[in-house]
């Protein structure tokens, strides 16, 4: 009975983890790898000098021989970072009074979208960014636009953090599997990576993730990468760095392994459960053996007593 509830159990998480392996995460992973870069405030206190500096950088990894595009983000999908923040939706009267609900919300450049091959469902991406004049420009999943905008174009809507400032969608991009690949899909919402109103004190992340595609080598697009950034700054190292397909196979580690777990725990008490079906059936025989003369005496065939003996074993 254990040795069958293990191989169904083995058998089900094994159908899990294969659909798991057909679910499209919403973008393309080959020849993406991405890297993680920390600015210190002490260094670079203004979002001017930090966006000066990523704009180097970008520059720098485009120019790596192989690039085909550049993006920046705050949060890679399925790396672990996670961003919840109450949205509030203007004219959205089901939130009442306890303000927006939560959604995941990135920030993100024009060149994300594009190296990730996250298609533009409706609209457009983001245009370029600049600390004196920031964008009030907002992008939002298909998810998000189907959850508060069933049917319509969310193109020219208002979304804003709780209490932050008003930002208008200008496009309607795919859905991404951000946390996890089991499950719907998340309902994001994109801010440029510079936020604001110009004359008013503007921001920007202070870590952003670099990701790149590019036809070279994964390893010499990361370590082409690192010399870029040592060569603006060599105080300033590289971190989490990977290949957006390493992202994807990590996510569905946790069902690989418990799948080589119940398979290894069914095999081994179907061996189990196996030896003891045999010592029983061995014994049951054992304990016949007069039964089974006087029926070869009476005609019996030895081929239709082993016939017979044979199918109870298996019943």
């Amino acid at each position: 009975a254990l040795a069958l509830v293990l191989l169904v159990g083995a058998g089900l998480m094994t159908r899990s983890f294969l659909r798991l392996n057909d679910v499209h995460p919403g973008f393309e992973g080959d020849h993406v790898v991405t890297s993680r870069v920390l600015l210190p405030y002490a260094s670079y206190s203004g979002a001017t000098s930090r966006l000066n500096f990523f704009m180097t950088l970008v520059r720098g990894a485009e120019a790596i021989p192989g690039t085909r595009d550049v993006g920046l983000t705050d949060w890679v999908p399925l790396s672990g970072d996670h961003s919840d923040v109450a949205i509030e939706v203007e004219g959205n009267h089901r939130q009442g009074d306890a303000g927006g609900e939560e959604h995941p919300l990135a920030h993100a450049d024009a060149g994300y979208f594009r190296t990730l091959r996250i298609p533009v469902i409706r609209g457009r991406t983001f245009g370029a960014q600049d600390a004196a004049r920031p964008l009030e420009e907002a992008i939002v999943s298909h998810a998000f636009a189907e959850r508060y905008w069933p049917g319509v174009s969310p193109l020219g809507k208002r979304v804003r953090p709780l209490g932050g400032r008003w930002y208008t969608v200008v496009g309607e991009v795919g859905d991404v599997h951000y946390d996890r690949l089991e499950g719907p899909a998340n309902a994001m919402v994109y801010l440029p990576i510079i936020v604001g109103q110009a004359g008013v004190e503007v921001s920007l992340p202070s870590v952003l993730s670099l990701v790149v595609r590019s036809d070279a080598g994964e390893g010499e697009t990361l370590a082409a990468l690192r010399e870029s950034l040592r060569a603006l700054d060599p105080n300033i190292p590289a971190f989490d760095e990977s290949s957006l397909n390493e992202l994807v196979r990590d996510a569905s580690a946790l069902a690989r392994a418990l799948v080589v777990l119940l398979a290894i725990a069914g095999v081994v008490t179907s061996l189990l459960g196996a030896v003891g079906l045999y010592a029983m059936m061995a014994y049951s025989v054992s304990i016949r053996r007069r039964e089974i003369g006087i029926r070869m005496a009476l005609g019996a065939r030895p081929e239709d007593l082993s016939r017979a003996l044979s199918l109870e074993g298996l019943r």
